[in-house]
């Protein structure tokens, strides 16, 4: 699976510590998602980004986990019937926002405030819509 870097923010992913072919020493625990640790051992670790002002939003900062969060995963549990099972991959916006992934790939962002989830997004979408503050969507709806 390929996470492409949006040109307009690959100098945050660089200034990070981010580069081609970037990878971590961690392994894959089976039952757990395959995507997030592929993704995982690219980014984990990586802080990326800075809150403050935004096209829509304010910007924001991505915390790359350097493992997936089981409790940070039960979050989007509300949804499971809607996304499938989600594993949460990163902290935003100061810990505002949980990243989660998919089995498939996408991604979506939970805001903890007010227990909303948004996505499905691909990597370089919800990287945009949380670093540069572009608007989240709408929300996806509970069964």
């Amino acid at each position: 699976m390929t996470f492409e870097i949006p040109c307009l923010l690959i100098s945050l992913f660089r200034d990070s510590g981010w580069y081609p072919g970037r990878t971590t020493d961690f392994f894959a625990k089976s039952g757990y998602n395959a995507s997030a640790f592929e993704f995982l051992s690219e980014f984990g670790g990586l802080v990326v980004g800075v809150c403050g002002p935004g096209r829509d939003n304010a910007t924001g900062d991505i915390e790359f986990y350097a493992e997936p969060d089981e409790e940070a995963s039960e979050a989007a549990d509300p949804w499971r019937d809607v996304t499938g099972g989600l594993t949460a991959i990163a902290d935003a916006h100061h810990a505002h926002m949980i990243i989660l992934m998919s089995e498939s790939g996408l991604f979506y962002i939970y805001t903890v405030p007010d227990a909303r989830l948004y996505g499905s997004y691909v990597f370089g979408d919800m990287a945009a819509r949380v670093l540069l503050g572009w608007g989240l969507g709408k929300t996806i709806e509970r069964v």
